[in-house]
């Protein structure tokens, strides 16, 4: 499947046109997603080594509808999202965008405005793995009821030169809730904006970064 576009199907089938194509894809394909919304009725899940690369992350958009978290991606693969928007997706639990328990890495891609139940933790992503954002990615205005506005953790971290957590919100974790796990930030990356503003990053972080980086206030 090497290319392939998977064009955009009627809105009724966009959920099983999506996994219908990853279900189908060999381990260490790539799948190309033309520009459009897929608006998603349950949540697609990625059980063996993918590479997804969209058109953009304004053009292409994997949209939750509210009800539904948008990604989850298995125990023990290898997973390559780029150039695309991972928005309005909902985990009661956790992990409203993205739920991740195996190498995931972020490049070019726009995690937000996706949200949690009251307690949940991990409004836009939920990271059980490995997680790395690249330059280009952001986790930005999501919501978690517990812990995490943008990322609750409990393995490990990533934030590359050029990655931004910013403008998310929780009851304690702002930005990032790490759970007995690891945060690796580069000084590049921007963490900033996140409410409340006193615990932007709780657990602990390492790195060159630091968290709120490189002031509360976000640069442009």
């Amino acid at each position: 499947m090497e290319g392939v576009c998977c064009l955009l199907p009627a809105a009724t089938g966009a959920t099983k046109g999506l996994q219908e194509a990853i279900d189908a894809a060999q381990s260490g394909d790539t799948i190309r997603l033309c520009t459009g919304t897929w608006n998603l009725t349950s949540t697609v899940v990625i059980g063996k080594n993918l590479t997804l690369i969209g058109a953009g992350n304004d053009e292409t958009v994997l949209d939750g509808g509210r009800a539904v978290r948008v990604l989850q991606v298995a125990a023990g693969v290898a997973v390559s999202l780029q150039d695309r928007k991972i928005t309005q997706g909902y985990g009661d639990q956790g992990g409203g965008g993205i739920s991740n328990e195996g190498t995931l890495t972020l490049l070019g891609v726009s995690v937000t405005d996706n949200t949690t139940g009251q307690y949940g933790s991990g409004g836009g992503i939920a990271n059980l793995g490995t997680l790395t954002l690249q330059s280009g990615s952001s986790v930005s205005g999501n919501r978690a009821g517990g812990k995490g506005g943008g990322i609750t953790n409990s393995n490990g971290i990533f934030l590359e030169s050029g990655s931004r957590v910013t403008g998310n919100t929780a009851s304690d974790g702002g930005g990032i809730s790490n759970n007995h796990g690891y945060v690796d930030i580069d000084a590049g990356a921007i963490i900033c904006s996140n409410l409340p503003l006193t615990a932007q990053c709780v657990g602990g972080v390492n790195g060159t970064g630091t968290c709120p980086a490189p002031s509360q206030e976000c640069p442009d």
